[in-house]
């Protein structure tokens, strides 16, 4: 993927243009920088929206909200560029989203094993009374 350019082209027109901050009059051809935009409130109520889902994993609201942010950052809202974005994003977020992958699953395998000693330790104890009673 090609690196964005970050400046604007002021167009030929038949009106004057100026800077949205210091007012000077911008001249046709030239370039001038990106104005810098505040979407965190739009962030956050897509983050609101993607709450509220109650269907969907936490895990995977954590993950849509974060695609959406990344996807956000790159102004990606076209089709052929969203392959190359979600690549971008999956590289970039992919020793993170293995990482915790392994966590869960090693959170899940304690678990698993906890439950297993319970079950023995309970056995145990029956077999012991059940030896007791004779």
């Amino acid at each position: 993927m090609k690196p964005r350019e970050t400046k604007q082209l002021i167009p030929q027109t038949s009106q004057d243009l100026f800077d949205r901050l210091s007012k000077c009059r911008l001249e046709s051809g030239s370039r001038v920088d990106e104005p810098q935009i505040d979407n965190s409130w739009l962030l956050q109520k897509h983050r609101d929206i993607i709450k509220d889902y109650s269907d969907v994993h936490s895990d995977e609201k954590e993950y849509a909200a974060e695609w959406d942010a990344f996807a956000s950052r790159e102004k990606a809202t076209m089709a052929p560029h969203l392959q190359d974005v979600y690549l971008d994003f999956v590289q970039e977020k992919a020793t993170s989203l293995v990482e915790e992958r392994l966590v869960d699953l090693l959170k899940q395998t304690l678990i698993e094993w906890e439950r297993h000693r319970v079950l023995i330790e309970q056995r145990v104890r029956y077999l012991q009374q059940e030896v007791e009673a004779g």
